[in-house]
């Protein structure tokens, strides 16, 4: 189960993962980009996937920062 973190802040997501999740979805990459880095940092076991469309203008973006991309919707991506 991928617990969605979107709009949530990060201590939210501490608590979260303090709680024993450990895979999270994120679809906005300017979003999970102001908050993942540090959390990875801090908690390297904890996963992070792309759960969204993504633009091909922030594919470079997304390989950096998650673990997994769940969908790709054309070639070019």
């Amino acid at each position: 189960m991928i617990a969605v973190s979107k709009k949530f802040a990060a201590e939210n997501i501490i608590a979260a993962i303090n709680a024993n999740c450990k895979i999270f979805g994120e679809n906005y990459i300017s979003e999970a980009m102001e908050k993942w880095p540090q959390i990875k940092k801090e908690y390297p076991d904890v996963k992070l996937h792309f759960i969204g469309h993504l633009q091909s203008n922030k594919a470079g973006k997304a390989l950096e920062l998650f673990d997994c991309i769940e969908s790709l919707d054309s070639e070019k991506l």
